[in-house]
């Protein structure tokens, strides 16, 4: 896989269609394969989370820029969420019909990093199956099935097994981008062409704010085959965290590496944790990650 420098334009917003606000900021930085390895909060995946931050009561005044959420809380599995059954009991409490959804299991067959042994592994007898979306989460934070390494960094691995995540961060990304886990679009019906939509970009994951087509989170675009859907969302942009959480700790970065201090939105930030790192590279955007901040918050309650 050849490493890729790009110059982006990453957009975070308020999408109900039309658009009703949206900010965007460029960043520089390199990655993995192909645009596809960095994700944002962008113009067609975000719905909601502005509008939570907006007008939900909980209290963010202890958000952290340099924090984001701290190692105790990513790497702790709660009580709340120590089963898929206690995942789906909690998306039942929020009327969202993620409770009883079903999610195909697979990768498209010339995918480059599909076609990788351990993935298939990973994957396994579950390939071509559908599971709960309970079950998903679960797995992909707890079980190997997101295990893998850096394309540059063959050194660079995540083992679930060995620190797995707690799924409140996944299921929190996914509120923050596209609002299914509890309000609005959580209640709406899953077979509306908007709803459609946001299950197919749930983490954002490609999406850009890019007017071409061609080199965002659309059909046009040759890439976005091996990124569409939930399950490859959500297994791709967990990954990403994770990966680049790694690099950070590692300081494989230039810039994003955990005691640095990076300027975003005007904002001097001193990166403390790998996750904080590793969040403003895949959104670099302080209200976003305030709002991803809030949504973890509003989850763990």
């Amino acid at each position: 896989m050849k490493q890729l420098l790009l110059t982006i334009t990453l957009i975070t917003g308020l999408l109900t269609s039309p658009i009703i606000q949206s900010s965007a900021q460029t960043i520089i930085i390199s990655f993995d394969k192909n645009p596809s390895s960095i994700a944002s909060s962008t113009i067609n995946s975000l719905t909601s989370s502005i509008k939570t931050l907006q007008e939900n009561k909980t209290d963010s005044s202890d958000f952290n820029m340099g924090n984001i959420i701290d190692d105790y809380n990513i790497y702790n599995l709660p009580d709340k969420f120590n089963s898929p059954d206690k995942i789906k009991t909690y998306l039942k409490s929020q009327g969202s019909f993620l409770a009883d959804y079903k999610v195909e299991i697979g990768f498209e067959d010339d995918d480059d990093l599909w076609n990788t042994p351990s993935i298939k592994q990973n994957i396994g007898n579950l390939a071509g199956t559908k599971i709960d979306f309970s079950e998903l989460i679960w797995k992909i934070t707890q079980t190997e099935m997101s295990n893998s390494c850096s394309f540059i960094n063959k050194n660079t691995c995540i083992d679930q097994r060995q620190r797995p995540i707690n799924p409140a961060v996944v299921l929190a990304l996914i509120q923050r981008e596209s609002g299914l886990i509890r309000g609005r679009n959580a209640k709406a019906n899953p077979n509306s062409d908007n709803i459609k939509f946001l299950l197919e970009r749930s983490t954002g994951y490609l999406c850009t704010d890019s007017e071409n087509k061609n080199q965002s989170c659309y059909d046009q675009n040759p890439d976005w085959k091996y990124f569409k859907g939930m399950f490859r969302q959500v297994y791709y942009g967990t990954r990403l965290l994770l990966i680049n959480a790694k690099r950070c700790e590692l300081g494989i970065y230039k810039n994003y590496y955990i005691g640095n201090t990076i300027n975003l939105d005007g904002e001097n930030i001193k990166l403390e944790n790998g996750f904080t790192c590793a969040s403003y590279i895949y959104t670099p955007h302080i209200l976003s990650q305030k709002t991803l901040y809030k949504v973890y918050k509003e989850i763990m309650l």
